[in-house]
């Protein structure tokens, strides 16, 4: 941006332009959201006053974050936030950015529960997408999250804290099932790294250079990830409670293999997400299993 009076409208339409040159399909939408992040209000509030000037404090720091999203770091992790289920999640680098597709496994467990009291476990929660959406949407919902990393776990928490689930969701730190001594769960739900290595160069730029490694990409080969997610939520499942796991676009028929392998599973189905592709695992215990 040149030396020059700036307006909402001027700022808006050269940043729009410039974003798709980077190749950020979001352009507009993303245009908007920083300069709205920047000014402290909503976007309702920016085509209300598109011919108002924008003085040089906030033009600084609107450039800045252009400059950075130019280089394809997300935007959650530069507004801080990221819109889940109706609920504006706390998005810090330490965790992976909230995706839409994640809502099918949401929406998938609010239905098989329903409206009773119910425990939860959700494996591998980073922010607390899954956790902190199920408390919020069910009030009968008691909720467990486990994480690796002591930040996405402080994360998780801020999260519980500020939509007022922080009594029924309890975060603590460890590998996947290894921290929960706890069992009888209604639903064991997981959206691990299912990303193989292989597949790097497939992976959008931002997933790839900014979003941690260990929550993107599979630490091991993706049958033995499956596998062992399927085994550990069977010991941790009351008889009837559901597994369920978000799965990459091309795996679900390993997921499903292996979840059947168990021999512990039945109603073992693939959900697809809004864009058709198969994006869940979805099996019940078995009732003598």
């Amino acid at each position: 941006m040149t030396t020059r009076t700036w307006t909402i409208r001027s700022v808006l339409e050269w940043t729009d332009q410039h974003f798709k040159s980077k190749g950020i399909d979001s352009a507009r939408l993303d245009a908007e959201l920083l300069l709205a992040y920047v000014l402290e209000c909503d976007r309702v509030s920016l085509y209300c006053h598109m011919d108002e000037s924008l003085d040089e404090q906030h033009l600084g720091a609107y450039r800045e974050l252009v400059a950075q999203r130019a280089q394809r770091k997300p935007l959650a992790y530069l507004i801080g936030r990221k819109e889940f289920m109706s609920i504006n999640l706390w998005v810090t680098p330490d965790v992976l950015v909230p995706r839409p597709e994640t809502e099918t496994l949401v929406e998938a467990a609010l239905a098989v529960l329903a409206d009773h009291t119910c425990k939860v476990l959700d494996i591998g929660t980073g922010c607390g997408t899954i956790a902190v959406s199920i408390a919020f949407h069910h009030k009968g919902a008691s909720v467990m999250g486990t994480d690796l990393s002591a930040e996405a776990v402080a994360v998780a928490q801020s999260n519980a804290e500020a939509f007022g689930v922080e009594r029924r969701v309890r975060f603590v730190q460890g590998e996947w099932f290894e921290p929960v001594c706890e069992v009888d769960f209604d639903a064991v739900l997981c959206n691990p790294p299912y990303v193989a290595e292989t597949d790097r160069d497939r992976v959008d730029p931002e997933a790839r250079a900014w979003e941690p490694r260990l929550a993107v990409f599979c630490p091991t080969d993706p049958a033995q990830m499956y596998g062992a997610l399927a085994r550990g939520a069977v010991e941790r499942l009351a008889p009837g409670g559901w597994l369920m796991l978000e799965v990459g676009y091309d795996s679900h028929e390993l997921a499903e293999a292996e979840v059947q392998r168990t021999g512990a599973y039945e109603a073992v189905e693939v959900m697809r997400d809004l864009a058709g592709i198969e994006r869940v695992v979805k099996a019940r215990k078995r009732s003598n299993g």
